[in-house]
C-alpha cells in the first residue's frame, strides 16, 4: 500500500487531504452543536416530534414567519395562531389540522430548497431544537443524497418547541447561522 501511494503523487496527496479534513472535523457527540466553551446547552433535547411539508410549486418564500439563510434554506419561525393560518394555507395545510399552543411556544422549523433527493428520501432531518441563556436553536442536517434540479419546490421540515426565546443559531450541517436581537 505505501509503495503504491509513493508511487502516484494523486493518491498521496488524496491520503493527505484526507487526513488533514479528519483532523479537522468537530469533536464531541453527534447531534449536538459545539459552543465555545465546550459546554452542552442548558435545555437540550431531540424534536419530540417532527413533521415534513412539500410546498407546492406555487410557495413564495416572503412570509413574515421566514428568515431566509442562504440560497438554500430559510429558518421557519411561526411565532402566533395568525402566522401559522398565513403559512399553513401558502404550505398547502389544513391550518386546522395541527393545533400548537403558541402562547407557551411556537414552531421552528428548516425549509430546504435544494432539489430532489435521487433517491426520494426526505432531504432535511431536524436534529435537535433547545434553548440556552435566553435564546434557542435549530440543528439541521441535510441527507447525503444525489439531487436533481436546484429549482424544484421546497422541504419543510419543522417541530414545535415550548418556550418563547429569539433564536439565536441555526445549524444546518457545517454551516452555521448566528441571529444577533
Amino acid at each position: 500500500m505505501a509503495r503504491q501511494l509513493a508511487r502516484s503523487p494523486c493518491r498521496l496527496a488524496s491520503v493527505v487531504c484526507l487526513a488533514l479534513l479528519a483532523d479537522c472535523a468537530p469533536r464531541g457527540s453527534p447531534g449536538r452543536p459545539s459552543f465555545e466553551n465546550g459546554a452542552a446547552p442548558a435545555q437540550f433535547h431531540t424534536a419530540p416530534r417532527v413533521w415534513h411539508v412539500r410546498l407546492p410549486t406555487r410557495f413564495r418564500p416572503s412570509l413574515p414567519c421566514l428568515c431566509r439563510l442562504s440560497e438554500q434554506f430559510d429558518l421557519l419561525e411561526v411565532r402566533s395562531a395568525r402566522q401559522w393560518r398565513e403559512f399553513a394555507r401558502a404550505a398547502g395545510i389544513e391550518p386546522d389540522s395541527l393545533d400548537f399552543d403558541f402562547t407557551r411556544g411556537r414552531v421552528l422549523g428548516i425549509v430546504s430548497y435544494v432539489g430532489d433527493p435521487l433517491t426520494g428520501t426526505w432531504p432535511m432531518h431536524i436534529e435537535a431544537v433547545g434553548c440556552q441563556g435566553g435564546w434557542s436553536w435549530i440543528q439541521g442536517e441535510l441527507e447525503a443524497d444525489l439531487y436533481y434540479a436546484l429549482r424544484s419546490p421546497g422541504y419543510c421540515t419543522f417541530t414545535y418547541l415550548a418556550g418563547r426565546s429569539p433564536v439565536g443559531l441555526v445549524k444546518v450541517g457545517h454551516r452555521v447561522f448566528f441571529f444577533r436581537s
